[in-house]
C-alpha cells in the first residue's frame, strides 16, 4: 500500500531522451564539481561562506547520484562496474550514497545538506537541504518504525509551517499524509485508541488543509483521493453498529 502511494508521489521522472551512456570522464567531472565544493568550505572565512560551500557540496553530491540513477534507469546495470567505483569513492571522502531495492534508484544520505541547515536557518537554500532529507527519510524510513515516523511527521510539519508556499511543499503535504496513515496503523495494530484517534483527526485535518491550500495543483487531487481511501479503511475496521 505505502509502495502504491509513493510511486503516485513521484511527480518529476526522468525524461525519455537521447542520453550517453556513463563514462568515467564524466564521474570524472562530476568528482572534480565535488573537489571543488570540498575546497571552498575548507577556505571559508565566515560561517556565510561556510553555510554556501556546505550547501554547494550538497548539490555537487546530489548531481553525481542523480547521474547514477539515470544511468541505471535509461541502461541498467551496463556500466554497474563504474557505478558501483562511483559510490565507493564518494563515501572515501565522506559522501553517502545508498541503493533501495524497494525503489530501484541511489539516494545521497545528505550529510552536507544537513550541516547547511544547522548553519543557514530558513533561507531558501536551507529549505532545499530540509527538503532533501524529508524526501530521503521518507522513501528510506520504515513505516513499522513508531520512532521514526513521529520525527519524520515533526520535520514535515515544521516544513510545511515555515515553507507553505515552495515549490516542493505539495509534495511535503503528501509525504506527511502517508506518515500520520502508517502511524495510525501502528497505533490501531498496538490497541492504542487515543493514538489512533488523535492520529486520524490530525490526519484528516491535514488533508483537508492541503486540498484547500493546493486547490489548483495536482496535489489537492491525490489528497482527496487519500482522503477517501483512509476513510474506506478506517470505516472497515469499525466494529458493526447495532
Amino acid at each position: 500500500m505505502r509502495k502504491t502511494w509513493t510511486l503516485i508521489l513521484l511527480f518529476a521522472t526522468t525524461a525519455a531522451s537521447a542520453h550517453i551512456p556513463l563514462t568515467s570522464a564524466i564521474v570524472g567531472d562530476a568528482f572534480d564539481e565535488i573537489a571543488a565544493a570540498e575546497a571552498a568550505v575548507a577556505a571559508a572565512e565566515s560561517e556565510q561562506e561556510k553555510a554556501a560551500a556546505v550547501y554547494a557540496l550538497g548539490v555537487a553530491a546530489g548531481k553525481l547520484t542523480d547521474l547514477l540513477n539515470q544511468e541505471i534507469a535509461l541502461h541498467g546495470t551496463e556500466q554497474q562496474e563504474l557505478i558501483d567505483a562511483a559510490v565507493a569513492h564518494a563515501g572515501e571522502r565522506g559522501i553517502t550514497i545508498t541503493w533501495s531495492d524497494a525503489h530501484e534508484r541511489y539516494f545521497y544520505a545528505g550529510d552536507a545538506f544537513r550541516r547547511h541547515v544547522a548553519l543557514a536557518g530558513d533561507s531558501l537554500e536551507a529549505a532545499n537541504s530540509r527538503f532533501h532529507l524529508i524526501e530521503t527519510g521518507f522513501y528510506l524510513g520504515d513505516p513499522g518504525d513508531r520512532a521514526g515516523l513521529t520525527q519524520r511527521i515533526d520535520m514535515e510539519r515544521e516544513y510545511l509551517a515555515r515553507f507553505p508556499t515552495l515549490g516542493n511543499a505539495g509534495r511535503v503535504a503528501m509525504f506527511l499524509a502517508v506518515d500520520y496513515r502508517d502511524l495510525w496503523r501502528l497505533c490501531v495494530a498496538a490497541g492504542d485508541a487515543d493514538c489512533a484517534s488523535g492520529t486520524a483527526a490530525r490526519l484528516r485535518a491535514h488533508l483537508e488543509w492541503t486540498i484547500e491550500q493546493f486547490s489548483n495543483e495536482r496535489t489537492s487531487g491525490l489528497a482527496r483521493s487519500f482522503l477517501e481511501r483512509f476513510d474506506a479503511e478506517r470505516a472497515a475496521l469499525a466494529p458493526p453498529s447495532g
